[in-house]
């Protein structure tokens, strides 16, 4: 049997199609989404590609003509976002109102039917038809074993077109990556941390992502966050009076905060305009911290965040993940016709907000690893959008997946107060399961991202956060008002484990236009907090300033 023969039997370019729309869509983010973000829409495409083959096969009973068939409805089924976009366009100039998705739903099968039913009704070629190619007639229908060896050179085509850019930057980008990993790994190792007391507490970090300030939540959102303050502190934890993010970006923030040190040192290297964020993942990913609490016997566990770096860490010991994806499989789910389905099926609403609530499921797994323990849990729950009432009722999905420019602070006051009551379980379910509490840090990585008048404002805003902190027995550990994430694992290794690490410079960073993301200035100076009259300003020494 001929090559062709052979391609013309195997029907495999649905499949390949369906591998071509995932890479594709990674190819445009190629840095600011991992590669392994890849497999969970990846795996559900192909069995969207093999549903739809196996039914028109069921139907039309001939693979050619139903690979044909299933390879449109693959393609354009990602198409269905921008198709809702000029339909509902065109409805509005004609009407003055938008459209119901369910109706765009609707609209969208009957025009792909339209389209493909000549192809539908049309009969492949008998032996007949085949003879009689060569005669002046020609064949009475379309050869579908032909068009399927065109179908399955095309989209090899087209996969090896994306295939290779993304090896090729992605192995660009490991090689950056392990350059950095290597510098942000050298300050600390030396350092041999052992227990001052003998005692190796369990060491949880909370990160509520984009978490404002009780400052920020009573000037805009008029919520007054003292109930959960005040929770706090009857729990033991020292919350910073003045505390303020480093880095206005989660990235950013968060790989600072890990590796204990400011990150200036990629932007100086690669140039202000070289945007990538995977540099940063792969540093939260292999961080400072983690290996000094691994040389100490420590296990690693991560908790899921469904959040590129968070959301599963190769460099953990343990993964707790309950949910399917990430926020890279919701996006890619919300150009398929599933949104039209959205408002009265709420599968992506569900899904994300399950990845918001993880922490609280993943518990009871993360409590029963043996041995000490660093946990990692990093959530969105407190993010925009807002996805919670106050009471914890879940809200419709927004069409934005992380929409950092909303509008409405109310709403997000109100999610705000359902996050802080599921956090108090949260420490109150650690604290049981402990006869001596473990340290905990609870701490967003910056503030919300709501359109304000001014640049201070903005400032103010995006880099006033919460920072609270609790050690074993109130320690005495050099904790101060002004502190911030670049210092917090620098505070507790040298108060619990003697290591003598020098404190940095707090400061914090920020862009104005996020469009230029590295165009960072000190904006420390013009961050406002009121001060008690008790709290003292003053500091352990500080090392040089980035």
């Amino acid at each position: 049997m001929s090559l062709v023969k052979r391609l013309g039997n195997c029907v495999f370019h649905p499949f390949l199609l369906a591998a071509v729309s995932v890479l594709s869509a990674r190819l445009q983010v190629k840095l600011e989404v991992l590669p392994e973000e890849v497999l969970a829409p990846l795996a559900l495409m192909e069995a969207w590609a093999a549903l739809v083959f196996l039914v028109f096969w069921a139907i039309l009973k001939n693979a050619q003509k139903a690979g044909i068939v299933s390879s449109f409805v693959v393609g354009l089924s990602l198409c269905f976002d921008q198709f809702r976009l000029y339909v509902n366009l065109g409805w509005q100039l004609l009407f003055h109102q938008p459209l119901e998705d369910i109706v765009v739903f609707f609209l969208f099968w009957i025009v792909l039917g339209a389209l493909l039913f000549p192809l539908l009704r049309s009969a492949p070629p008998t032996k007949g038809d085949q003879v009689a190619a060569g005669c002046e007639e020609g064949p009475k229908g379309p050869d579908f074993a032909r068009m399927t060896v065109a179908f399955n050179i095309m989209c090899t085509l087209l996969l090896l077109l994306n295939v290779v850019p993304l090896a090729v930057s992605d192995f660009e980008s490991m090689n950056i990556q392990k350059r950095f990993l290597k510098i942000f790994a050298a300050p600390f190792a030396p350092v041999n941390p052992v227990p001052v007391d003998g005692q190796k507490p369990d060491v949880y970090y909370i990160i509520l992502d984009a978490y404002a300030s009780p400052n920020t939540l009573e000037n805009q959102g008029k919520f007054d966050d003292h109930e959960f303050i005040d929770f706090l502190k009857k729990h033991g934890f020292y919350v910073v009076p003045r505390a303020a993010a480093n880095y206005d970006r989660t990235p950013f923030s968060i790989s600072s905060s890990l590796n204990m040190d400011y990150i200036q040192a990629v932007p100086k290297e690669m140039g202000d305009n070289y945007v990538a964020d995977n540099i940063y993942y792969r540093l939260i990913q292999y961080n400072a911290v983690a290996d000094l609490f691994k040389k100490m016997g420590y296990k690693f566990v991560n908790v899921s965040s469904g959040a590129f770096a968070t959301d599963y860490i190769w460099g953990a010991d343990v993964n707790v993940k309950n949910d399917f994806g990430s926020h890279f499989t919701t996006a890619m789910m919300l150009l398929t016709p599933l949104t039209g389905l959205e408002k009265y099926l709420h599968i992506m609403r569900d899904n994300y907000c399950d990845r918001r609530l993880a922490p609280g499921k993943a518990l009871p797994a993360v409590l029963s690893v043996k041995g000490p323990k660093f946990v990692l849990i990093h959530t969105d729950l407190s993010h925009p959008p807002s996805l919670f009432t106050k009471e914890g009722k879940r809200l419709d999905l927004p069409r934005e997946l992380l929409n950092d420019h909303s509008t409405d602070f109310a709403a997000y006051a109100d999610q705000i107060k359902f996050c802080n009551s599921q956090v108090e379980q949260w420490v109150e379910k650690i604290d049981g399961a402990y006869q001596k509490k473990p340290v905990i840090i609870i701490q967003a990585d910056h503030g919300p991202y709501y359109p304000l008048k001014s640049d201070d404002a903005y400032y103010n805003e995006v880099m006033r956060i919460l920072n609270a902190y609790r050690f074993p027995d109130n320690k005495a550990v050099a904790l101060y008002p002004t502190i911030t994430p670049v210092n917090s694992f620098r505070v507790l290794f040298n108060g619990l484990f003697g290591t003598r690490l020098p404190l940095l410079k707090d400061q914090s960073w920020c862009s104005p236009v996020r469009v230029r993301p590295y165009s960072w200035s000190d904006v420390t100076p013009r961050l406002i907090f009121p001060l008690a009259e008790h709290e003292s300003s003053t500091r352990p020494q500080t090392d040089k300033a980035p």
